[in-house]
């Protein structure tokens, strides 16, 4: 449909849509749009197109899509003058992005680079593993962004580091191991600003040290701390007795608030995007480090399996056997499901944890070369213990070095299953 909108107003569209500018003058979050050029919004984002003088639009929703129309600009006047603030200082000048969920730090980072791209060299390091836009759920990237922008998605990719959850909660160090090395390489690469945007978990202690971490780490020359209310305080307090230049910054009455659903659909449609066009690879696990995970190529004696195997009844696939901890795969048949719920953990003297055979069916891999640089995503469709060969669903032909376990688990179709950490390395709940 052709949407005619007056010089300062603003049309807020929702994705799944598309909008082209058929006559007049207007921007989206700060990039100029070009006529009759085509922005594509995915479903479950929002993008403001504000018109700078009487303009048309040719506006075309899909499946969750929305178009409304609003008075002035959707962009705080706060923003800009932040935005001003920062491209008036020195460069090399790296800026960090928080606040909780859906508070539109994706927006302010896109705008953001959007005002300096024309005239500076921009990266995006986009340090939230549970909605990704660089790379698929359960990473951290490093993007180059040399044109305006409507996503994050648009950037040039540089590196992807896999953290092998959603969640920054309880893997905090993997993901601050790959955002030092997304900071080296944008360091490496001369940049004049590196935009640093973050996940939404601020609330607590633990969220609050891991931001503090996160802060020593990068050493931002600017903190952005983007609230709704006053949630951020202990966070940016903290920050600024550190020794950081933070600025508060109100939140943009064009972002919506999107449901546990929402958010999982977007998440589903990264995972089918890195999985798409998958092949079966068998992968001997001699041939691989494998990491994350208690697997590896080392085999229990008969005598000890044997022992195993007449305690609990069943057959063993694997073991895997510390001084204090003791994982086994059993084989399932018949009434595994029961008769396991009944074993009682002191009669091995350790703690145990029992896995079920096909259990690790959907778990999400990393595929990484011997530097740890990101090649593919894969999925597990079984593992062949007596073998040792991992059977991964994945469109990665090339060479593999590392294949690194994560806490995802997807469907057939790249929907998410949910989070496990029963192939984890330490003995941790099934359910994070």
């Amino acid at each position: 449909m052709h949407r005619a909108v007056d010089e300062g107003r603003t049309l807020l569209v929702s994705g799944s849509a598309s909008v082209t500018l058929l006559k007049g003058k207007a921007k989206a979050i700060g990039a100029t749009l070009l006529p009759k050029k085509k922005v594509v919004i995915k479903r479950g984002k929002t993008v403001p197109f504000e018109a700078a003088a009487n303009s048309v639009f040719e506006v075309v929703t899909g499946v969750g899509g929305s178009v409304e129309e609003v008075d002035g600009s959707t962009i705080p006047e706060a923003w800009k003058k932040t935005v001003e603030q920062i491209s008036a200082s020195p460069r090399p000048c790296r800026v960090m992005v928080l606040g909780e969920v859906d508070c539109g730090k994706t927006t302010f980072s896109i705008f953001l680079a959007n005002n300096l791209a024309s005239k500076s060299k921009i990266a995006v390091i986009d340090a939230d593993p549970g909605q990704s836009d660089i790379g698929s759920p359960a990473t951290i990237g490093l993007g180059l962004v040399t044109k305006p922008i409507t996503d994050l998605f648009s950037a040039e990719t540089v590196r992807i580091g896999f953290v092998g959850s959603t969640s920054p909660s309880g893997v905090e160090s993997r993901v601050l191991k790959e955002l030092a090395e997304l900071n080296m390489r944008a360091s490496e690469m001369a940049v004049d600003y590196v935009i640093i945007n973050t996940d939404g978990w601020v609330q607590g202690d633990d969220a609050r040290n891991y931001k503090i971490t996160m802060m020593e780490l990068v050493s931002p020359d600017i903190v952005i701390g983007i609230q709704h209310g006053d949630e951020l305080e202990h966070v940016l307090t903290a920050a600024e007795e550190k020794g950081f230049r933070t600025y508060t910054l109100p939140s943009s009455t064009a972002i919506k608030k999107r449901s546990k659903e929402e958010r999982k659909r977007l998440r589903e449609q990264g995972y089918r995007k890195f999985l798409k066009n998958t092949i079966l690879r068998p992968l001997p696990m001699s041939w691989v480090r494998l990491e994350n995970t208690f697997l590896d190529t080392e085999r229990t004696s008969m005598e000890r399996l044997e022992e195993l195997e007449a305690l609990l009844g069943h057959k063993i696939l694997y073991v895997k056997e510390k001084t204090d901890t003791l994982i086994i795969v059993l084989k399932k048949a018949g009434r595994f499901e029961g008769e396991m719920a009944k074993i009682p953990t002191e009669l091995f003297g350790k703690k145990v944890r029992i896995i079920g055979e096909g259990d690790e069916g959907g778990l999400l891999v990393g595929l990484l070369d011997g530097g740890g640089e990101f090649l593919g995503l894969g999925a597990i469709q079984e593992i062949d213990y007596e073998n040792r060969v991992l059977k991964l669903l994945t469109p990665y032909a090339g060479k593999v070095d590392v294949v690194r376990f994560s806490q995802v688990k997807v469907d057939s179709r790249g929907g998410e299953v949910g989070l496990t950490t029963a192939f984890s390395e330490g003995l941790c709940g099934q359910e994070p």
